[in-house]
């Protein structure tokens, strides 16, 4: 939605049918707990400005030659920095225990993994990519992914064995996805929603 109203980017009408499975999917997959209302409405919240951010960066790749992914994230740390003093530092040296590992893994290799990897590269790398293609592509890669693998790591790294119902709108995100790639196979090398055009065949 907000790539229509302020880029101008319409869906195609496949991509909102792949949306509407995907959907479906996660309404299957119950992520919303009824105990955790503030968490859900925070996280409701979160996907919003998530929204606007992408709408924001495929605008700034349509219209900047450059990449200032690097000053945004510097911007972000300098203004979240104050937390440190207001929360703590936490025990920057601890070491949790994973049953499912086998071993005890260091706090900061989390820390570090969220700053550098999920932050700093993962963003670095959104950038690129919302130069060429379309943001409504780019959401829809992200709506299918995202779940699919963050209930795989969550299986293989704390145990967490999703319910059945999360099975079945798992299935839903991957065949989703099936058609989201079979689709986009066939566009121009811009993304941009335009069929590739098929080669004439040399005249005898």
């Amino acid at each position: 939605m907000p790539e229509w109203l302020f880029l101008g980017e319409k869906a195609k009408k496949s991509y909102i049918l792949i949306f509407a499975i995907a959907l479906a999917g996660i309404v299957i997959a119950k992520p919303l707990q009824d105990d955790y209302m503030l968490g859900n409405m925070m996280a409701l919240g979160v996907g919003a400005i998530y929204a606007a951010m992408i709408t924001y960066m495929r605008h700034e790749g349509k219209t900047e030659t450059g990449n200032d992914i690097a000053w945004s994230l510097l911007f972000a740390a300098l203004i979240m920095s104050p937390s440190v003093f207001v929360v703590g530092p936490g025990d920057i040296t601890g070491m949790i225990r994973y049953e499912s590992l086998g071993m005890s893994l260091p706090v900061m290799l989390w820390a570090a993994g969220l700053g550098l990897i999920s932050m700093g590269f993962a963003y670095f790398g959104i950038s690129i990519v919302l130069k060429s293609i379309n943001a409504n592509v780019y959401s829809l890669i992200d709506i299918i992914v995202s779940p699919a693998v963050a209930t795989m790591w969550g299986f293989l790294i704390f145990n967490e064995v999703p319910a059945l119902s999360m099975l079945y709108g798992g299935a839903m995100l991957l065949g989703a996805g099936a058609w989201l790639t079979r689709d986009m196979s066939q566009l121009g090398p811009d993304r941009g929603g335009t069929k590739r055009p098929k080669a004439k065949r040399a005249s005898p």
